[in-house]
């Protein structure tokens, strides 16, 4: 699943069963639809994702060319939100897709099972934390930064039900605001990515096995805010703004580099600064202004994150000894290209 600006998430008319032969396709692969290799820009892996408990599992991949100019069917789809998923969370049905194996394997996790051919889709419910945890227990579901969907009927009956398989990790989960109960009726437009597909059980196309996904409307805020600071790849010119996020407390991440700043400079220094990197390969996602307290007089530093935003602020007192949590923060911010 590409996360990129535009996002190129695009929903095709391609059909999934799991476990099913090449002719249990429901709609056949349309010509002039193929896949086309498209040049990145950069990827960004989250700083927190932890292996172990397949949390924090997102990562964006910026592309050097719009998706519309990728296929004549690629469309950007919009990121869903907290307020989205309350109101279509457990009542509608979701669909989910992707090139991932289409029976269970030899060894019951994927690994030898048929590949598909052509972009495959299945459709599911939305599985509650509690029911999800349930299942997976004792490894650990968090309800925050995941999600879980349990895969409708299967329609060939060779499983029991729909689902993700090996392969399909990265590719999208998406509902449809404008037709809940059926997101193939649905206007694309009213499509909305709520979950990208993470990891499952032993097996695909069980029953009572709802597969994991990564959250969207958990991190929608944070994904914003990257896609903020890279350049369209087309469009017109933009300038580079600065959205305050705080003003007395500085980035809980380590910042890619602090200036010294001269006696008498400050903000527009600081952000002239940014700037620059912004127009060169470094980038500028962030800044921050922070005081060093000296015996004799105080020193004031500019702090310039390249390649992301930072996750969070510093909060807790318990943050004072890292970073430069423990200066006196003048204030934070984050850029964001603004296009007139």
């Amino acid at each position: 699943m590409l996360k990129t600006h535009p996002h190129a998430a695009t929903r095709l008319s391609c059909a999934r069963m799991p476990a099913g032969p090449p002719g249990a396709y429901t709609a056949p692969d349309r010509p002039g639809t193929e896949g086309k290799q498209v040049p990145l820009l950069k990827t960004l892996s989250h700083p927190d994702y932890n292996f172990a408990l397949n949390d924090y599992d997102l990562a964006l991949v910026f592309l050097k060319t719009c998706a519309a100019s990728v296929a004549p069917a690629a469309r950007p789809v919009q990121l869903a939100t907290r307020d989205d998923l309350a109101a279509y969370g457990s009542g509608s049905t979701w669909l989910f897709s992707g090139w991932g194996s289409t029976s269970s394997g030899a060894d019951n996790v994927g690994i030898g099972g048929a590949s598909a051919t052509v972009l495959q889709y299945g459709l599911g419910k939305y599985v509650s934390p509690g029911a999800c945890q349930a299942r997976y227990a004792p490894e650990p579901i968090n309800g925050s930064t995941m999600i879980c969907a349990q895969g409708l009927a299967a329609v060939n009956g060779a499983v029991p039900n729909q689902d993700t398989c090996l392969g399909d990790s990265g590719g999208p989960l998406t509902f449809n605001v404008g037709s809940p109960a059926d997101p193939l009726a649905g206007d694309p437009s009213n499509d909305r990515l709520v979950g990208i597909t993470s990891f499952g059980p032993a097996g695909c196309g069980q029953e009572a096995s709802p597969g994991v996904y990564t959250s969207i409307p958990y991190w929608h805020d944070w994904i914003t805010a990257q896609v903020d600071t890279v350049k369209k790849p087309c469009g017109p010119s933009p300038t580079l703004a600065f959205v305050q996020e705080s003003s007395s407390a500085s980035w809980y991440a380590k910042p890619s580099r602090s200036a010294k700043l001269k006696a008498g400079q400050g903000l527009p220094e600081c952000q002239a600064l940014c700037n620059k990197y912004a127009a060169g390969s470094k980038g500028c996602a962030a800044l921050g202004m922070s005081v060093n307290v000296g015996k004799k007089s105080n020193t004031t530093y500019c702090d310039v994150y390249y390649k992301w935003v930072p996750q969070r602020l510093c909060a807790a007192a318990a943050d004072a000894k890292k970073f430069k949590c423990g200066r006196p923060s003048l204030g934070s911010w984050r850029s964001r290209w603004v296009y007139t």
